[in-house]
């Protein structure tokens, strides 16, 4: 697999995060930035091989121990780590909450991928998969950036709250029930003002918070189609 040096790496997402307008950051690695407002810890690897004999499509990254975490670690600001494959030009992340506890838990903490998935991956797609180990994880182009950071908080919404605030009378089949279309009005008269000025990621993000108790199979490629088909529809 084909590695590129730190300071590279840097350069292709800050430049491509620059290109926004809305983006600052630090020196170092990882770094501090703010995106839109919002201030995220980034921290940048090689995807390198797993090293599994009888694993061959294995991929990882791996976050050593260092006593630096510690400012990530006694903060609240979220935690992005981002493996990059310079092959197919994909970065891969894994659910910021779950890897923050993970941190200098040991003296290296591993994050796996596969080849098959990374190589998968199409323009204009977050693709959302789960580890065996129940870990997700989302591969996307490294142009889709932006789109990834404006939609964090509702790719992981399902990892930041528990089971318990499914609706009690939901069976466990209806949870893999993918919706068909939105037809409520109250949620309609909220999105419309977002759809109208072109804002399809805030009205995706809107959307799948309100509905995911009930549809949490749902990963950001169906809430985008979902609503990008309103979109259309409507002739905005």
């Amino acid at each position: 697999m084909t590695l590129i040096d730190k300071s590279i790496l840097k350069d292709i997402f800050t430049a491509i995060m620059k290109a926004t307008n809305f983006f600052e950051y630090e020196e170092g690695s990882p770094f501090m930035c703010t995106y839109n407002g919002r201030d995220f810890f980034v921290y940048l690897k090689n995807i390198t091989p797993g090293y599994f004999n009888n694993r061959p499509d294995v991929t990882r990254v791996q976050l050593p121990y260092r006593p630096h975490y510690t400012r990530i670690l006694d903060s609240d600001v979220s935690f992005v780590i981002l493996g990059y494959d310079k092959v197919n030009e994909i970065f891969v992340n894994w659910s910021p909450l779950i890897i923050k506890k993970r941190l200098n838990s040991k003296s290296n903490v591993s994050l796996y991928s596969r080849y098959s998935l990374q190589d998968e991956v199409l323009d204009g797609e977050i693709k959302e998969v789960h580890n065996i180990n129940g870990d997700k994880m989302v591969l996307f182009k490294k142009n889709m950036l932006p789109v990834f950071f404006n939609t964090i908080d509702s790719i992981y919404i399902n990892e930041a709250q528990d089971t318990s605030l499914f609706p009690a009378d939901l069976p466990t089949e209806a949870r893999s029930v993918v919706l068909s279309s939105i037809d409520n009005e109250q949620l309609l008269s909220q999105i419309n003002p977002f759809l109208t000025s072109g804002q399809v990621l805030k009205a995706i993000e809107i959307c799948r918070r309100h509905y995911h108790p009930y549809y949490p199979a749902m990963g950001f490629k169906d809430w985008f189609a979902l609503v990008n088909k309103l979109f259309d529809a409507q002739g905005f």
